[in-house]
């Protein structure tokens, strides 16, 4: 295996990592958007939401 096959093998886990990263912000992302329907119970801010 030479210099380059390592980098691009060093290269290939880095971005699997940033992706497992992005996943995971994307669930805490979605978790928050799944507790705010509490918020349709306060008129105002249900209008806000609505339109």
């Amino acid at each position: 295996m030479n210099n380059d096959e390592k980098e691009m093998i060093k290269r290939s886990n880095f971005s699997t990592e940033t992706d497992k990263e992005r996943s995971s912000t994307d669930a805490r992302k979605t978790k928050t958007h799944t507790i705010l329907p509490w918020m349709h119970t306060q008129p105002e801010v249900s209008e806000a939401i609505d339109g």
